[in-house]
């Protein structure tokens, strides 16, 4: 069984049957694959086809992309499923879906009454619905005989959405990226040929010690993990399910500034190193400490240190948390640090701070961005780990 194979096959059920497959199946499909009685888009295929995503999954999504006008993540639909195993109905999600916060935030009027609200659900399906039938349906909804999850679920199968939404589920899981309708689009309407260019976009890596070159690079980790080195330009990292360890350059300039989706903190998981930067990396200052902080938090030279707050996403409010009163206490000498900041949503920034002209304080022209991750938020509530840093080996 060949790594890329198993790879594929655990994209193809995160994509399709919102799962992760048992050792047992994994193994088995993937032996399908190897032994080339099926091929990634012919599976693919296959499991659009069972009755768990026809029925369940692909209105699920569906009714997603209707309510808020995007494409779900797997790991969305992931959770949605598992809140259904335990006996919610998709009525009861597309409700939850149609009264929640950020539909009523896209559709305002939707809160003034039922009448408006199912405008709102109809302008968000963009289905065209004859003036009898949204009667009837207005009229049983202010009767109560049917809810707004019927109605989002009705609409949702009469968008013709179907098709983009099931594109969309395999390109996610494949590249860890959540498509644009744009970027959907483009991949045309025959099922086949849409699943052949995603493949060809998002191939598979296939060596455990990458070194990339000096433009902006895409790599897909392994699913048994490994080491990356993008060296420079604006490079991109999938990380995969084994431990993944990113190595950025000696300064901002040899790094570029990198993007890393699915990466995974927590001890003993994937790896920002550092130590080409810092030299010898110090994590023990690394307990996240908040924007709004005036404690003055230590810091040495060589340190990475994390910082939890609202618009830390600029040079001037990275280097506007150093000094009296502020989260870190000002420099006592030339130093340099890496700052890892992110709010409670959103991704993480990766700042290098090089303080050499004033050892006193920080100031905007020595703070550099050099990569973010995706999705890493919240850092208050789970932090980086130590083990999260390490020396390089490359």
């Amino acid at each position: 069984m060949s790594i890329p194979n198993e790879t594929r096959v655990k994209q193809i059920a995160n994509a399709y049957l919102y799962t992760d497959l048992s050792t047992v199946d994994l193994k088995y499909w993937a032996d399908q694959l190897d032994k080339n009685i099926y091929t990634p888009v012919g599976l693919a295929l296959l499991a659009t086809q069972t009755d768990l995503f026809k029925n369940q999954n692909l209105p699920l999504a569906t009714m997603y992309y209707v309510a808020y006008g995007v494409f779900p993540s797997v790991k969305n639909m992931m959770l949605w499923k598992t809140i259904l195993d335990t006996g919610a109905s998709l009525s009861d999600i597309g409700a939850a879906f149609v009264n929640s916060v950020e539909f009523n935030a896209k559709y305002p009027t939707a809160v003034l009454s039922i009448s408006s609200k199912l405008d709102a659900v109809i302008k968000a399906s963009g289905v065209s619905v004859a003036n009898d039938v949204k009667a009837n349906g207005l009229a049983q909804l202010s009767k109560g005989t049917i809810g707004w999850g019927d109605v989002l679920h009705y609409l949702a199968d009469a968008s013709a959405k179907q098709m983009p939404v099931t594109l969309s589920l395999l390109s996610t899981a494949v590249s860890g990226v959540v498509p644009t309708s744009a970027e959907v689009t483009t991949l045309g309407t025959v099922i086949t040929t849409a699943f052949s260019s995603i493949y060809t976009k998002y191939p598979i890596g296939m060596t455990t010690a990458y070194v990339g070159t000096s433009q902006s690079d895409i790599y897909y980790a392994l699913e048994s993990g490994g080491t990356i080195r993008t060296l420079e330009g604006n490079d991109t990292v999938y990380c995969n399910i084994g431990t993944d360890k990113i190595i950025f350059e000696s300064t901002p300039v040899a790094n570029g500034m990198d993007t890393v989706y699915n990466f995974t903190i927590g001890e003993k998981k994937d790896i920002l190193d550092f130590s080409k930067f810092l030299n010898v990396v110090n994590t023990s200052h690394i307990a996240t400490v908040k924007g709004i902080s005036i404690t003055e938090a230590a810091w040495d030279n060589g340190d990475v240190l994390v910082a939890s707050g609202y618009a830390l996403t600029n040079a001037t409010n990275i280097a506007a948390l150093f000094g009296s009163k502020k989260a870190y206490a000002a420099p006592t000498g030339t130093s340099k640090v890496v700052l890892i900041t992110a709010d409670i949503i959103g991704n993480a920034s990766i700042w290098y701070i090089i303080n050499q002209t004033d050892g006193t304080k920080i100031t905007a022209d020595e703070v550099y961005q050099v990569g973010s991750v995706n999705e890493i938020n919240n850092l208050t509530l789970v932090g980086i780990d130590a083990t999260n840093l390490v020396e390089s080996l490359l």
